[in-house]
């Protein structure tokens, strides 16, 4: 779901709750969590133009498999690679 989505199913709670208040309690409680839906992160590995957080990240020009630690310093964002991730264990 987009947020673009998401913005207009707001506006439309929001509209609805002026016009019939009598249920705008189980419509703020909709609203809200449709607001902590938007603030939640990504869980799915995606691209970036640098590595987000530490784990396991792929980039565009090797596709090799790189360890990212707090340790790793800056990576320079303006070289034109991306980067996708993070990469999530394989637990089998």
């Amino acid at each position: 779901m987009t947020i673009t989505l998401l913005d207009r199913c707001m506006r439309y709670i929001g509209t609805s709750i002026a016009y019939s208040p009598n249920d705008s309690d189980e419509k703020f409680a909709l609203l809200e969590a449709l607001r902590n839906e938007i603030a939640k992160p990504e869980q799915a590995p995606a691209w970036h133009d640098a590595p987000t957080c530490e784990g396991w990240w792929m980039n565009s020009v090797s596709y090799c498999r790189t360890f990212i630690s707090e340790n790793s310093g800056r990576l320079n964002v303006n070289t034109g690679i991306r980067w996708y991730g993070p990469i999530p264990e394989d637990k089998t």
